[in-house]
């Protein structure tokens, strides 16, 4: 999840303060403690968690039990994942997208290209950082709280005004020329702002991730863009 510094959005567990709220650096979870208490969905074992665990698995192909929520076979290379892009608009058919999304996600087809469109990025990348965020648009904070990026701050995942919102809030940061991923020009640069691994903060899991379930962000997310680019015949 994105992750947020003291005074900005979703910075990942280890980026400097910033302004505004944050995606928590481990998906959906800024504070475990914090949001275990409110959310079923926290760090600690739940049902669940579980589940967002095994989809993560499956997303970055480390074996786990496929279920219907699962990213295609193939393995990511961390070349393949700093050779991503997720700058740069490109036209993608809204009803081939549409259909490639689960029921409770496909009114977001349009909002995904509107938002690349208007920040000048993937709308297959926003459309995979989502559903890597939510569990394949099943978590808590989807369901709940209209969030369907991440976006979280020290008391976990933000009440947003609608999924469409939240869309188009992370696309603005993600192209903001002064917000923390200004610098970041491929996924695997992305990855280690938005959901920084254990091996980015000397071989410790960062705060809120203390089970280092960031490690599976980049493959995850590569793999579900190569998902929805075969959907989408890109």
């Amino acid at each position: 999840m994105e992750r947020q510094g003291a005074a900005g959005d979703r910075e990942a567990a280890r980026v400097p303060a910033d302004s505004g709220d944050r995606m928590d650096a481990g998906c959906c979870c800024a504070n475990p403690q914090a949001y275990a208490a409110q959310q079923p969905m926290g760090r600690t074992r739940t049902p669940s968690a579980d589940a967002e665990l095994q989809n993560r698995r499956v997303g970055a192909n480390i074996g786990a039990p496929r279920t219907n929520r699962a990213a295609p076979t193939g393995q990511v290379t961390d070349q393949d994942i700093a050779n991503r892009r997720f700058r740069g608009f490109r036209e993608v058919d809204a009803g081939r997208l549409r259909e490639s999304l689960p029921p409770q996600a496909r009114h977001l087809a349009q909002q995904f290209i509107d938002s690349g469109r208007r920040h000048n990025l993937d709308p297959l990348a926003l459309a995979a950082i989502a559903r890597h965020e939510t569990a394949n648009f099943s978590s808590p904070a989807f369901r709940n709280k209209n969030n369907a990026m991440g976006v979280s701050n020290a008391r976990g995942p933000r009440m947003m005004q609608s999924h469409a919102q939240s869309i188009e809030y992370m696309a603005s940061r993600l192209n903001s020329p002064t917000g923390p991923y200004k610098n970041a020009n491929n996924l695997r640069e992305l990855w280690h702002i938005y959901s920084p691994p254990a091996s980015r903060n000397g071989g410790r899991p960062v705060s809120n991730d203390p089970r280092n379930l960031n490690r599976h962000w980049g493959a995850g997310v590569e793999n579900f863009i190569r998902e929805y680019e075969r959907a989408v015949g890109r």
